[in-house]
């Protein structure tokens, strides 16, 4: 889609994204300057089903004032992904990116992409899978795979006793 002059954004915005073919998507471009208001609110209603990651630019050959204004959300995103929207110049980029854990921060840069409470790189050293939650699963030694991450901190130790309970020994 192309837009000829200037474009001014105070309400609503929806951006309707489809889908063409694998990693192929809709561009829009502006030959004119795009004003973001006080009240200017995007929603990205994806018409297909996600199953990579992938940007969308919107290139811009004038200004782009305001953007900082644009709230964003999504409709019909897939499950497992997470959107960013930023500015780049006179370019915004929708990025569509894995989210495991559903927290709303991309794998890419959340520092634990199950939300398992234990971070992705001790998962990694102690042979845990950081895509999947396996902080209560036994890890052999009669404690659980997060009890064993937070006895891994120094500071205290986490026992269970035979009837089950929990405890927190303070060092």
């Amino acid at each position: 889609m192309a837009v000829n002059g200037d474009v001014s954004f105070d309400g609503q915005l929806l951006l309707e994204v489809n889908g063409n073919s694998v990693n192929s998507y809709d561009l829009l471009t502006s030959t004119g300057d795009i004003n973001f208001g006080a009240n200017a609110n995007a929603i990205i209603d994806f018409n297909f089903a996600v199953n990579s990651e992938f940007t969308l630019q919107v290139v811009n050959a004038g200004s782009l004032t305001n953007f900082a204004n644009v709230n964003y959300s999504a409709l019909n995103l897939t499950v497992g992904y997470t959107i960013d929207l930023s500015q780049l110049g006179n370019k915004v980029e929708l990025k569509v990116r894995l989210d495991t854990d559903g927290d709303g921060i991309a794998n890419e840069t959340d520092t634990d992409d199950d939300g398992d409470g234990m971070p992705d790189i001790y998962e990694l050293a102690n042979g845990l899978d950081p895509l999947v939650n396996d902080a209560d699963l036994d890890n052999g030694k009669g404690i659980t795979n997060y009890q064993a991450y937070l006895n891994s901190l120094g500071s205290f130790y986490v026992i269970t006793l035979p009837n089950g309970k929990v405890v927190v020994i303070t060092l």
